[in-house]
């Protein structure tokens, strides 16, 4: 694992997107993401969705679901993909940044996530499939495309707009990011 902390550093002072191919070879699987849907719907708690969504939404167990093809398990914990742990501490230890976990996203069909922000920076990891994500600071005329395949880990800072398209079953990790400075890195 290469160190990208100048890289998040950069791309966030200008407000664009960084992706770096290849970044983590060892992906969770297709089984492991199948089997997080399959536990979590059994949940005996029901998430709550965004009332008034425009998307057909609903929770199932502790599984969000729209569109009868997207599946977000609300979990915050990485104990359904083997991989995920070592990735984190080794990220944290090369980078000095500890990530949080957003959560997996799994399509199992075309979808279109339209363009929206968020108040947090924060990583994709493609595990299985391909992405197109496309990041963009209207503030500055900035937009910028990226083909995400396995591997790829594709960061964006808070307040740009994201959008994603997959033309075919695709799953993935978002990870959000503390405020990351110049002063807080710690040596590893």
């Amino acid at each position: 694992m290469i160190n990208i902390r100048e890289e998040i550093l950069n791309a966030k002072e200008n407000h664009r997107a960084y992706i770096h191919k290849g970044y983590w070879k060892d992906v969770p699987s297709w089984p492991e993401f199948l089997n997080c849907i399959f536990k979590e719907i059994q949940s005996e708690t029901t998430v709550e969705t965004k009332g008034g969504s425009s998307q057909d939404e609903k929770g199932v167990g502790n599984v969000v679901i729209a569109n009868n093809v997207y599946f977000s398990p609300q979990v915050t914990h990485m104990e359904y993909f083997s991989t995920m742990s070592s990735f984190l501490k080794d990220f944290e230890n090369v980078n000095g940044i500890e990530m949080g976990i957003s959560g997996p996203k799994i399509s199992v069909g075309p979808r279109i996530v339209h363009a929206h922000s968020d108040q947090w920076d924060a990583f994709s990891l493609q595990c299985q499939g391909t992405t197109i994500w496309t990041i963009s600071y209207p503030e500055d005329g900035y937009s910028e495309e990226f083909h995400m395949e396995p591997g790829d880990l594709l960061f964006f800072p808070k307040e740009t707009m994201h959008e994603l398209y997959c033309e075919e079953p695709r799953a993935g990790i978002i990870f959000n990011l503390p405020d990351v400075r110049e002063s807080s890195h710690t040596s590893a």
